[in-house]
């Protein structure tokens, strides 16, 4: 790491525009003296404005307009393979409907005949009395609650109202599917949130009931009972906006697969390399029995590091340490 020439220079400016290890050099600066001179340190405290004002336009405005340039030919391409003829009415209506075909119709409940079904049918359903899931929404946040405050060297009394409200909440949703399962009978497993929320309440009632009467298993039993977490998830159902950004997020599933392929291909491709390059290195401060390019898994797991650019950098100089006295064979 240098401005000793261009080359070096512009390496370095790279380096610093990933926001990688930018502060070390620029303490590096502003210590420094001179050639040959031992560095003081804040020699001159000026030299921090020149990474800061770099900094300010070579990562976060020159990457930012590559990556606004690159979305813009991408929406003129998109739009000059089909869409390009309709205006932006008809694009935003061709829009709506592609997203209502990618939704599944809900299909229309009947009231049942029995009392007891057609009590629990109206006790339940939102269109009957929307004060219910108001209620199951309160409780769920509760429940969630209730596993936050959970620490490390609670005391017993806590620990104890703790477990009685735990118990109280199951014992809620426990009801609640069961009148759920009454009331619809199997059709109340025709729909994807009721298979969810039973999973969670079976799963949660298990890890409950394992925690109570089964000593030894904390560990089980406490990672049973993160599934009451996943109730947080029925959340969306409750909310209109929640709902439409999952459901918009669910639409757009085969794109980001598409962009997860590419990267895939884009790390298979990388990986190999790097396998065939460095898989001699031998282990340095950076490179470990863990990170290394010796077989293709870790190969991918690093790449997977260096993507959200961790210590990028630091591997990059390890990798020019000699590789001799590495055997490719070892016994």
């Amino acid at each position: 790491q240098s401005f000793n020439n261009v080359v070096s220079g512009m390496a370095l400016l790279f380096e610093i525009s990933t926001t990688e290890g930018w502060v070390d050099v620029m303490y590096a600066a502003i210590d420094q003296r001179g050639v040959e001179a031992q560095p003081v340190r804040d020699n001159n405290v000026l030299w921090a404005i020149f990474f800061i004002v770099f900094l300010i336009i070579g990562a976060f405005f020159v990457l930012e307009l590559f990556v606004g340039v690159t979305i813009e030919n991408f929406n003129k391409i998109r739009e000059k393979t089909g869409r390009g003829l309709m205006t932006d009415a008809q694009r935003e209506w061709a829009s709506t409907q592609a997203f209502v075909m990618k939704i599944k119709p809900e299909r229309r409940l009947k009231r049942p005949q029995g009392k007891v079904r057609a009590w629990c049918y109206d006790f339940i359903m939102p269109g009957t009395n929307p004060r219910f899931d108001q209620t199951m929404a309160a409780c769920i946040v509760l429940n969630s609650l209730c596993a936050a405050v959970v620490s490390f060297g609670d005391s017993e009394t806590k620990t104890a109202i703790l477990d009685l409200f735990n118990i109280l909440f199951a014992v809620v949703f426990v009801i609640e599917a069961a009148m759920k399962i009454t009331a619809l009978k199997m059709t109340y497993f025709q729909d994807g949130w009721n298979r969810f929320d039973f999973s969670i309440v079976c799963g949660s009632t298990f890890g409950l009931i394992l925690s109570q009467f089964v000593p030894n298993i904390s560990t089980i039993a406490g990672l049973i009972r993160t599934f009451r977490i996943g109730r947080l998830f029925r959340l969306i159902n409750s909310f209109k906006k929640l709902r439409t950004l999952f459901n918009t997020m669910v639409t757009s599933i085969p794109s980001i697969a598409n962009i997860g392929s590419l990267l895939f291909l884009l790390f298979f491709m990388y990986a190999v390399a790097g396998v065939q390059l460095y898989s001699f290195t031998p282990e340095n401060e950076n490179l470990n029995h863990q990170a290394n390019f010796r077989s293709f898994s870790n190969a991918m797991l690093l790449l997977l590091r260096f993507s959200t650019g961790e210590n990028w950098n630091g591997f990059m100089r390890s990798m020019n340490i000699d590789n001799e006295g590495c055997d490719p064979s070892p016994k």
